[in-house]
């Protein structure tokens, strides 16, 4: 929890550097990798993750360079990969199962820097076709396929299509965080640094528990989003955070107290009428 405004990257290396010395602290002794969104695509926690002799798996924006490298890619370079499981595509939700994977082997990024903080690693990219783009329209068919493209930025091992495997599973936890912005977490912000801490530690130690008890049952874990209709008003949550006493719950109208004896037969039908 950080104060005031603040962007997802601020303090990202130091971050990066506990949590990898509290893995091997933990007792953590295979390969480490650090799998993250595009956040944490910045030089200084790629460097921090080769201090602490672990690997690193990193979702890269399109950025100018790295859009002109993925277009470089030549069309017989392309390998197909199907998922166990169709993962929800980040930008449209559909759910996808087959998609095509090309890598750079030796990608430089961060080149307009000095040397010391330039990073050359492999440009892992998946594309899917764009779903959005109609392929017919009116007469017209396509002249050519339109794909949306994934790169992530990688210094793993693992070949090509099994370091893919490996790095998508973790949008897994973006449905753990909408999930959790529809519950306990809509009490943030409160309003007080504490109160939000306390909230969080709330949340994180549920949702630990509720995935240690439901782990050995299931197989395959159902999407975290609830249905739109079950999800409380994030703003609702919020006012009531910071209001001294929770406030007064909207009544039914009152109901007039001379009711007739037909009515009450009618609401307590088991009453004698006799």
């Amino acid at each position: 929890m950080r104060r005031g405004k603040a962007a997802d990257s601020r303090g990202a290396p130091k971050f990066v550097s506990e949590a990898l010395a509290t893995a091997r602290e933990a007792g953590c002794t295979g390969t480490r990798i650090l799998r993250a969104d595009s956040q944490f695509y910045n030089a200084g926690v790629m460097a921090a993750c080769r201090r602490a002799g672990a690997h690193f798996s990193i979702t890269a924006g399109m950025n100018p360079s790295i859009k002109r490298a993925v277009h470089s890619i030549p069309d017989d370079a392309w390998q197909h990969i199907s998922y166990p499981t169709a993962l929800p595509d980040p930008e449209t939700g559909e759910l996808i199962s087959d998609a095509e994977v090309a890598e750079i082997s030796a990608y430089t990024g961060f080149a307009s820097r000095k040397k010391s903080e330039r990073v050359t690693a492999r440009l892992i990219v998946r594309r899917v076709r764009d779903l959005t783009k109609p392929v017919v329209v009116g007469e017209q068919g396509e002249l050519f396929p339109v794909w949306r493209y994934h790169p992530f930025f990688t210094d793993q091992p693992a070949a090509t299509l099994s370091a893919e495997r490996e790095h998508r599973p973790h949008a897994v936890v973006e449905q753990v965080i909408a999930d959790s912005k529809a519950g306990a977490m809509a009490h943030l912000p409160s309003g007080h640094f504490h109160a939000n801490a306390a909230w969080l530690t709330l949340w994180a130690r549920t949702y630990n528990l509720l995935r240690a008890a439901g782990a050995p049952r299931l197989t395959r874990t159902a999407p975290a989003n609830p249905p739109p209709r079950a999800r409380p008003e994030p703003n609702m949550w919020k006012s009531w955070a910071n209001q001294q006493a929770p406030p007064a719950l909207p009544q039914p109208p009152a109901r007039s107290q001379h009711r007739s004896r037909s009515e009450d037969h009618l609401q307590h039908p088991s009453v004698d009428r006799g």
